[in-house]
């Protein structure tokens, strides 16, 4: 940017910059710690497009399951050695200590009740947490963010479908005949 632009301008740009900076996670030096980020971030859109799809599905049950923090899983699997040893072995059994965790059987009995018993058009664009429906972040139901979550989404597949088609018909020759 120019010196002499104004300077709400620079401070624009500077704020673009670093917006799209904070967005990525480059800046985070460990792998796990922009795993994890990404994690929360993949949750927090499939929320979004659960009240989304609840919208506009009314009539089928479309809800969000958080299994918990299960211990002895396999999502620590890039963690060190001692961790890992933690995660397998030891946090299992502190499980009914912890706060937020659930063991292996009952979030797979809490998402069979959910998937089998529950009433599915009462829980629609819920989170359900375990087996109580949540109000989520105030992220998750603001519907600007989730209207723009869905716009993006839609856009992102409109472009990779037509790219996808765009090499197809490039490249007919590579096309195997179908028998005949």
């Amino acid at each position: 940017m120019d010196a002499d632009a104004p300077r709400h301008a620079r401070s624009a740009n500077a704020h673009q910059a670093r917006s799209c900076w904070e967005r990525s996670q480059d800046h985070v030096p460990s792998l796990v710690d922009r795993g994890e980020a990404r994690y929360c971030a993949s949750k927090l859109l499939c929320l979004m497009y659960v009240r989304h799809l609840a919208c506009v599905l009314p009539d089928i049950g479309v809800m969000a399951f958080n299994p918990s923090v299960v211990p002895g899983t396999e999502i620590g699997r890039d963690r060190n050695w001692l961790q890992q040893l933690a995660w397998k072995y030891v946090m299992p059994l502190l499980t009914p200590l912890l706060p937020g965790a659930r063991s292996l059987n009952q979030s797979v009995s809490d998402l069979l009740w959910l998937l089998t018993e529950a009433d599915g058009r009462r829980l629609s664009g819920h989170y359900v947490d375990g087996r109580l429906a949540r109000s989520g972040s105030e992220d998750s139901r603001d519907q600007v963010k989730i209207a723009r979550t869905v716009e993006v989404a839609y856009s992102t597949l409109a472009h990779a479908l037509a790219s996808t088609r765009s090499e197809a018909h490039k490249r007919p020759s590579q096309l195997s005949p179908v028998p005949g």
